[in-house]
């Protein structure tokens, strides 16, 4: 498993790559956020997800089903739970004890997802998956969003 090149707080890391390697300055890692948008836009399409959910009691049951465009050996499948418009409190300038806060992460299936391919798959392949999460009763459903990391 990857993990990610953090040594100290805040970092910026772009697909394992932090932002700040081989700089010092904002520029340079502007510079360098730049090129790996470039690099990851020139690549080539490894796989794709799509997705349908429904929620069933306190559960959001999330139906994905992945198409690899590569062979691959290993991959895995995160589902994150975004809730928009979130009224809560936040320091600065800007915030206050009614700010709105925007895409507010609510949930994930595990840190790094869950495996959904572990050995060979060829490319054209598809693989589907359910996840449930709970659901908290505080989620005004109406604002939640389900996105999948792959």
């Amino acid at each position: 498993m990857r993990r990610l090149p953090v040594t100290g707080l805040p970092n910026i890391c772009i697909n394992f790559f932090d932002a700040w390697t081989n700089t010092k300055t904002l520029q340079g890692m502007k510079d360098n956020i730049n090129s790996k948008i470039t690099e990851h836009n020139a690549a080539a399409v490894v796989a794709n997800s799509a997705l349908s959910y429904s929620v069933e009691n306190d559960k959001i049951v999330v139906k994905t089903t992945t198409k690899f465009f590569q062979n691959v050996d290993e991959y895995n499948i995160s589902v994150l739970v975004l809730e928009d418009g979130v009224i809560a409190n936040q320091a600065g300038p800007n915030g206050g004890p009614n700010a709105s806060h925007h895409k507010v992460l609510r949930a994930s299936n595990e840190d790094w997802g869950v495996t959904i391919v572990d050995g060979a798959k060829s490319a054209g392949s598809l693989v589907e998956q359910e996840i449930s999460i709970t659901k908290d009763p505080s989620w005004n459903m109406e604002n939640v969003e389900i996105a999948t990391v792959i």
